[in-house]
C-alpha cells in the first residue's frame, strides 16, 4: 500500500457505509479504501493457529479475537482487521466506529507478498498511536520468522523454540505454528 497514488480519497463515514454493504472486508488508509484480498490456505492456517495459542494462557482479564475485530486508529486515520489481537478488559470502540476496537494490548499480522511492506512499516507505525498498544508480533508468510515489536522500541526475532508476549502472558511455539498440516 506504500507509494499507492492518492485518486479516490473518502470520508471514514463513505467506508462504513460500504463496510456494513459489503461481504468484503476492507482497510481504511488515509481516505483510501482497500478491498482485503482473500488468504492463501497458508496464511489462514498461520492466523488461526495463531489465535489458539495466544488464547491459551493469557493474563486474567484478557481475550483473543480473530480478524472479524475491526482496529480504528483515528490518529493514522487508518482501520484495519488484525489477524488476531488480545484486549484487556473491554473492548472500547472507536467514538467514530461502534464495530472497531481501539484498546488492543497485544497486535498479531502474517504476512502475504502483497503485504508485507506495509505490515512492517506504517502499519506497525500505526498501531503505536493506540496508548493501549504493548507488543505487535508479525508473523511471516513465508518462513518460520516471528518478529516480536514492543512498545519500549526494542524487537526480538524468534525462529525456533518459545516466542513470549510478556504484556499478555501468553507464548507462541514456532515450530507448531509452522508445522505442516
Amino acid at each position: 500500500m506504500q507509494g499507492v497514488h492518492r485518486h479516490n480519497v473518502h470520508p471514514y463515514s463513505s467506508y462504513l457505509e460500504l463496510e456494513a454493504a459489503s461481504t468484503t472486508r476492507h482497510e481504511f488508509v488515509s481516505g483510501e479504501i482497500f478491498a482485503m484480498a482473500g488468504g492463501t490456505p497458508e496464511h489462514a492456517r498461520l492466523a488461526s493457529r495463531a489465535l489458539v495459542q495466544l488464547a491459551r494462557g493469557l493474563a486474567k482479564g484478557c481475550e483473543a479475537y480473530n480478524s472479524d475485530l475491526r482496529v480504528r486508529i483515528a490518529a493514522a486515520d487508518l482501520a484495519t482487521y488484525p489477524d488476531a489481537q488480545v484486549i484487556g478488559g473491554p473492548v472500547v470502540t472507536a467514538l467514530d466506529d461502534r464495530h472497531a476496537a481501539t484498546n488492543p494490548v497485544v497486535v498479531v499480522e502474517v504476512t502475504s507478498p502483497s503485504t508485507e511492506a506495509f505490515d512492517r512499516g506504517d502499519k506497525l507505525r500505526a498501531y503505536w498511536q493506540l496508548p493501549s498498544v504493548q507488543e505487535v508480533v508479525i508473523i511471516s508468510h513465508d518462513r518460520p520468522h516471528i518478529a516480536v515489536h514492543r512498545r519500549d522500541g526494542s524487537a526480538r526475532v524468534f525462529t525456533s523454540g518459545s516466542c513470549p508476549l510478556e504484556a499478555v502472558a501468553s507464548t507462541l511455539d514456532v515450530e507448531a505454528l509452522y508445522a505442516s498440516p
